[in-house]
């Protein structure tokens, strides 16, 4: 007994589904175990959020990796690079708050490429730090000058309130406000070969 067009028409239309829904079934699930091993075989910590920032001259770079920890705490990591972003060396980590943060200035590189700064945000403050970017400490063996601290132990009437970045290869600029009044206090150079405060004139 031979079957008719329309019923032949239904059987290859039946076979059709049922591959094409085979093959759907097949891929759903592949995709869930692909999920399932990625969440099973990532590793601790979770969140890594890379951030560089170039030399002026493009040769070099300051990379920075933020690592959340298990604490609930933060690692910021630090590394000077090459153009090529191949990672040289290892220039400073630290652990802080969720409540804080470290940042890389936009203009963090010094025009010689031999120093760079950081900036951490606390709560209520801000400290910078100077670091070389050879990764050699400074004179007393310090890894990097704290220039807001170096700043306070002059006991000047002023606080800093921004760094706004390299002058020359060894001048940082500094904006200060007023401890009583809050209001703009003078502009300083700080030079970071032998910690000297230059007051500069107001325009």
């Amino acid at each position: 007994m031979g079957f008719g067009k329309s019923e032949i028409k239904i059987i290859v239309g039946s076979i059709v589904f049922l591959i094409l829904a085979a093959i759907s079934y097949k891929l759903y699930f592949a995709g869930q175990t692909s999920i399932s091993q990625n969440q099973i075989l990532r590793p601790y910590p979770s969140q890594v959020q890379p951030l560089a920032v170039h030399s002026g001259d493009g040769t070099a770079q300051l990379i920075m990796r933020k690592a959340s920890q298990k604490d609930g705490s933060v690692l910021y990591s630090f590394f000077t690079a090459n153009a090529s972003g191949k990672i040289e060396r290892t220039l400073f980590t630290k652990n802080i708050p969720t409540s804080d943060a470290m940042v890389i200035p936009a203009n963090t590189w010094s025009p010689d490429n031999k120093y760079v700064f950081l900036r951490e945000n606390n709560s209520n403050s801000f400290s910078i730090f100077v670091f070389k970017a050879s990764g050699e400490t400074f004179s007393n063996k310090e890894q990097y000058l704290d220039l807001t601290s170096l700043f306070d132990q002059r006991n000047l009437p002023y606080a800093v309130a921004d760094v706004t970045g390299w002058d020359s290869e060894t001048l940082l600029h500094m904006h200060t406000t007023a401890k009583e009044k809050n209001s703009r206090g003078p502009s300083y150079w700080f030079d970071v070969t032998d910690r000297a405060l230059l007051q500069l004139a107001n325009l």
